[in-house]
């Protein structure tokens, strides 16, 4: 469900991205993945890159804002908690603005998870929507 939300939402990305061209092309879509690093160099970022962007940080990042943040968030924001929640997390992500709307809209369905006292089940997704740079980079470092 998370998946086709950020699809579905790409357009947003893709319109908002506009308003950062100033920024490095590096820093929006080149994950360092050139071919003026060795294979070497690469498997051994990559292999960082898997442990801390697909496993420590998705579960430190939903242990906090679903498990901790979510729960203590204004009971008068009733329906809008989901919203103003996704948001939040939205925001944190400063690294990557023009993808606001899709974050946002993209991780509701992650409260309802959360609400089902279920954040194991969160921080799995969240660990494969963030796998999926991850098997990119694999993909290009193994054809390299």
């Amino acid at each position: 469900m998370v998946g086709l939300i950020f699809t579905a939402l790409n357009f947003s990305s893709e319109y908002f991205i506009t308003f950062f061209s100033w920024l490095p092309s590096a820093m929006i879509f080149d994950l360092g993945l050139s071919e003026e690093f060795s294979k070497p160099k690469l498997l051994i970022t990559y292999a960082g890159f898997f442990l801390f962007l697909v496993i420590i940080l998705p579960t430190i990042e939903e242990l906090y804002f679903r498990g901790y943040l979510l729960p203590r968030m204004p009971a008068k924001l009733k329906a809008w908690t989901a919203l103003v929640h996704s948001s939040l997390f939205a925001l944190y992500h400063v690294w990557t603005p023009w993808m606001f709307f899709a974050r946002a809209l993209g991780m509701l369905p992650l409260i309802y998870m959360v609400r089902r006292k279920n954040i194991v089940l969160g921080i799995i997704v969240h660990a494969c929507m963030n796998s999926i740079d991850f098997i990119m980079a694999v993909i290009f470092i193994l054809n390299y």
